[in-house]
């Protein structure tokens, strides 16, 4: 099962109130532009990335 995938039941009740019934394709595209602009702002948000290998070891020091 999909979590995102239109639901029939709720096609079904949605389909009275749009001329035509729900087309998954116009939902489609109707997300298309939000998807695209905040995956822009995700993409513009800086981040810091860290080495999990270096900073496990940041506080160890090893001595002979």
């Amino acid at each position: 099962v999909i979590a995102n995938a239109p639901n029939p039941a709720g096609q079904s009740i949605l389909s009275k109130f749009f001329p035509g019934g729900v087309n998954p394709a116009k939902l489609a595209m109707g997300a298309l532009i939000p998807t695209i602009i905040l995956g822009l702002v995700f993409m513009g948000i800086p981040q810091e990335v860290q080495d999990p290998k270096q900073s496990q070891n940041a506080g160890v020091k090893v001595t002979d």
